[in-house]
């Protein structure tokens, strides 16, 4: 993951043990409705059909182990047909965190040229945008869909 200050929100939901994070794929699509649900309430005022979480397994690409907004995993938001926000996990006998993370600007073609000559055949992945959000606005707003 490219991470560019500005130009991405990135937020964490830490869960202690034993507490609602216990199922691997329940986990990671309880925290995508609560961003789908944050995004609704703070910064989309057009295009909420167009906005889903997955609730499938993984389905990876040919580019997934190159970048990892190429594929969609659990949880994971949805623009039509492109990820929004994507979705990670790391379990410890600490607890789960799940780091969630959108792009306000989309990756630049650019930056696949660091990867030249271990590019997959067909066309680049494109991944949705969303430049209005913040993080000082969507956190708050993803952690009370998380207690409702």
């Amino acid at each position: 993951v490219m991470v560019r200050p500005g130009e991405s929100v990135w937020i964490d939901v830490f869960v202690p043990p034993g507490g609602w994070a216990s199922d691997v794929r329940a986990s990671m699509v309880r925290v995508g409705t609560a961003w789908r649900h944050a995004l609704l309430d703070t910064t989309l005022a057009t295009g909420a059909e167009e906005l889903a979480v997955h609730t499938g397994g993984m389905h990876a690409t040919p580019w997934s182990e190159l970048v990892c907004y190429a594929g969609i995993g659990p949880g994971e938001v949805t623009c039509g047909d492109q990820k929004l926000v994507g979705l990670s996990q790391r379990r410890t006998r600490m607890g789960v965190r799940i780091s969630g993370m959108l792009y306000r600007i989309a990756p630049r073609s650019s930056d696949l040229a660091l990867l030249r000559g271990v590019l997959p055949p067909g066309r680049a992945p494109v991944v949705a945008t969303e430049p209005t959000v913040t993080a000082d606005v969507l956190a708050p707003a993803v952690y009370r869909a998380l207690q409702s």
